[in-house]
């Protein structure tokens, strides 16, 4: 969870982003069209909390298609991503700027919005999700916060801005998005109220892309510490309304004690306690990406026993790879936290180069082997081999012992 902290005093120390010569002269494009500009969202919450984000989001009061003239015209490569919505991605130098139109929801279905554009900055704000998420950020500095998002931020208090239960109906990923803010900036005891619009219209996540549910679990487990938040989503039922059933969260909790980085495939393991099953199911659900299923599939495919010798510790790393090998060991570890040997194998993992096999097969067609499926055969016994004796028979070793008929 998120420490209290003091927050940035932005007019006396800028975000770096402010001065930038390309916000300048976004800036200046817009003024000089008889427009305003404010950079609101994340970056600005980030950088009260002093972190720089890279994601720019700016509103203003022009309409886009006068948006897309004027940048056009000051040098930027203006993009029209999204600009049914009100909104152009503006490109100049190494910047890319979101600039969104000033606007409100007309009618929402839980996942799209159309939309009504406004020339008031608090309209723009009620429509957003939550209260430290509607700040703008002005050219000087200047702060404007029109639902108390700033003691928000700095209480921890995770907070709808309005009715919850209208801002999830506008779009129910917003139940998700509660949760992994909570987990990164909470500090408070989720509102009631708050909850109980989640139980309420938790259904409405079977309505969502698969796609963005996964990026917005994937963002929730690779926050530090994401535990807290995921058992109060299973206290709300969110699981059996995404996966059709509740989770075993007890190795994912165990993983709070032990000391090793995490990643989004290592807790997705732990979270469903390393369920092979479970596994290829939500894999497919969620239409993860080839590599990511690969790699969530071979993290729970075999358990890692805390018995083994240095010798077998590396063949399992040699033939396993270290990606497959320490997710193992993680999901090994979490399962038996007081078992101190799986931190040796992550510790082997880390400080040894794996060696490559160092015969191949144009190497026994040189010496007379004929080309055909005897050389794959000949050369799977010689690496079985060359891995019993500990990798240290060399390549003309290796060769010889074929030639030798060994």
């Amino acid at each position: 969870m998120h420490d209290p902290e003091h927050l940035v005093d932005l007019e006396k120390h800028p975000p770096v982003w402010l001065s930038y010569p390309e916000t300048l002269n976004l800036f200046a494009a817009i003024e000089k069209a008889g427009g305003q500009c404010r950079f609101v969202g994340g970056c600005v919450r980030d950088a009260l909390l002093g972190i720089v984000s890279d994601d720019l989001d700016l509103c203003t009061d022009l309409l886009p298609e006068k948006v897309l003239e004027v940048l056009e015209e000051d040098g930027f490569r203006v993009i029209p991503t999204g600009i049914r919505h009100g909104t152009v991605t503006a490109i100049l130098g190494q910047c890319v700027f979101e600039v969104t139109t000033l606007r409100i929801d007309v009618r929402t279905d839980g996942r799209h919005a159309d939309v009504a554009f406004t020339t008031e900055w608090k309209e723009d704000a009620s429509r957003r999700d939550f209260t430290f998420n509607a700040l703008f950020l002005d050219k000087h500095g200047r702060l404007f916060d029109y639902f108390s998002g700033l003691s928000d931020l700095k209480a921890g208090i995770v907070r709808f801005i309005g009715d919850a239960g209208e801002r999830i109906c506008e779009d129910y990923l917003r139940i998700l998005r509660y949760f992994r803010f909570l987990a990164r900036f909470g500090n408070a005891e989720p509102e009631e109220g708050a909850l109980e619009a989640i139980r309420r219209h938790r259904d409405g996540l079977k309505s969502l892309s698969p796609e963005r549910v996964l990026k917005e679990i994937s963002l929730l487990l690779k926050t530090k510490d994401p535990v807290a938040a995921i058992r109060v989503m299973q206290q709300q039922g969110l699981f059996v309304s995404l996966f059709g059933r509740d989770l075993n969260l007890r190795i994912l909790e165990n993983s709070r004690q032990l000391d090793f980085r995490y990643n989004e495939i290592n807790r997705f393991s732990l979270l469903i306690s390393g369920n092979v099953d479970f596994a290829d199911l939500i894999s497919r659900q969620l239409r993860m990406s080839s590599k990511m299923k690969t790699r969530l599939l071979a993290a729970c495919e075999e358990t890692l026993p805390a018995d083994l010798t240095d010798k077998e510790i590396k063949e399992r790393l040699y033939f396993w790879g270290r990606e497959t090998f320490d997710d193992r060991a993680k999901l090994a570890w979490a399962r038996s936290p007081l078992e101190p040997r799986y931190a040796g194998y992550l510790k082997v993992s880390e400080n040894w180069d794996i060696p490559v096999f160092p015969v191949l097969g144009r190497d026994l067609i040189e010496i007379g082997i004929p080309a055909g499926p005897d050389i794959g055969n000949i050369l799977e016994r010689l690496e079985r081999q060359w891995v019993e004796r500990n990798f240290l028979p060399d390549r003309e070793a290796l060769l010889s012992d074929v030639r030798s008929g060994t």
